[in-house]
């Protein structure tokens, strides 16, 4: 797809590398997992679902098989050959997502749609991206230490192999690869139910991915996952160094970007973005 709007900086030298053959390798053994599991083509074939499924209100809705991005440059390393392996965790699909998505129909909504054809913010030309992903878009500038938010070449990470959208070096991931919502509304209603089952395809999504940092959207989200990151250190009120199948990796806590009133951190001048969010995420790339 053809990259609209000004081209991006070319910064020297190479702030960053990317190992896309170890992505690939990534890529594949995810699909391999999700194939077996979860979405084989288009039939849904975790054996959760009909309990799943049961679990959830009358008053709600469920969809089902919302499967991850995953970038193109996921294994990106720094100019010290020290990996900024990536993962954006959300809870669950938007009220909107389409049911039974593939890792190629989702790499494409986010990657293309969303990255190089949506903008942080409308400049007559093109929309601007949902909340989710404004907010994930300033975190992804943060860790790979981008110019301020400005426009579309703001969103570009120099590789050797030409310029990358951030989108292409990170994975976006949900905990629950199914959905629950209030019918006729975006307020998600997960279960309990839905959590503990789906909690062994996010450990085998996270043994596959290897991320050495995570970043957390959502209040509920450290609870959910602090069976598989094991915690090791509290390094701040909102970055902890945990465990993850024998190897450290980051994880970092926030409030979803979309979330209402003062932890709302979907614009650059959020002050949750500010005072929050951003000095996290430098902390982590700091101690890398």
């Amino acid at each position: 797809m053809t990259r609209e709007g000004p081209s991006p900086p070319t910064p020297h030298p190479h702030a960053f590398s990317a190992d896309t053959h170890a992505t690939d390798s990534r890529i594949d053994a995810l699909q391999d997992y999700m194939t077996q599991h979860v979405l084989d083509r288009r039939d849904f074939i975790c054996t959760s679902r009909a309990e799943c499924e049961a679990s959830t209100s009358d008053a709600c809705s469920f969809s089902e098989g919302h499967l991850s991005h995953v970038g193109r440059n996921f294994d990106i390393m720094d100019r010290s050959h020290r990996p900024r392996r990536v993962a954006i965790v959300g809870r669950q699909a938007s009220a909107k997502g389409r049911p039974r998505t593939d890792m190629l129909q989702r790499y494409r909504a986010i990657h293309d749609e969303s990255g190089l054809n949506r903008r942080l913010t409308s400049d007559g030309r093109h929309e601007r991206r949902n909340p989710h992903l404004r907010g994930t878009t300033l975190a992804l500038q943060t860790i790979f230490e981008l110019p301020p938010p400005g426009d579309h070449s703001a969103e570009f990470v120099e590789l050797a192999d030409g310029p990358a959208h951030v989108f292409d070096c990170c994975a976006i991931l949900n905990r629950l690869l199914c959905s629950s919502h209030r019918l006729g509304t975006s307020s998600g209603r997960p279960t309990s139910t839905m959590v503990g089952n789906c909690e062994r395809h996010f450990d085998a999504t996270l043994k596959i991915l290897e991320p050495t940092i995570i970043v957390l959207q959502g209040a509920d989200l450290w609870e959910w996952s602090r069976r598989l990151l094991i915690p090791l250190e509290r390094l701040s009120d909102h970055l902890i160094r945990c465990e993850l199948a024998g190897s450290e990796t980051l994880v970092c806590t926030f409030m979803h970007p979309s979330s209402w009133g003062s932890t709302r951190w979907d614009l650059p001048s959020s002050p949750y973005l500010l005072n929050i969010v951003r000095p996290t995420l430098q902390h982590a790339i700091g101690i890398l």
